[in-house]
């Protein structure tokens, strides 16, 4: 088995007996089409199977640092979170 990008080759491995195969490549562009084919002992190659990266990783969770907004008079707002120590506000 083999992937490339841009025609340059990223990895490369071995199937294992039970068909099934793992490959380690560097993180690639949202975005960049790589190329997977396998070669068999006669140099065979196969179809390519093309894959598109997606951008999977969600956003960082927002930083708060105030909290503002409207309530009934003389009503008691709770508003939980973790203690996390702060500059002087």
């Amino acid at each position: 088995m083999s992937t490339k990008v841009r025609n340059q080759i990223l990895g490369t491995t071995v199937v294992r007996e039970d068909d099934a195969f793992s490959m380690a490549i560097d993180r690639q562009k949202v975005g960049e089409k790589l190329i997977v084919t396998s070669t068999d002992e006669s140099g065979n190659i196969s179809e390519a199977q093309e894959i598109i990266v997606k951008d999977v990783t969600p956003p960082s969770k927002p930083t708060v640092n105030s909290v503002t907004g409207k309530a009934d008079e003389k009503a008691r707002l709770v508003l939980p979170f973790l203690y996390k120590k702060q500059e002087q506000w």
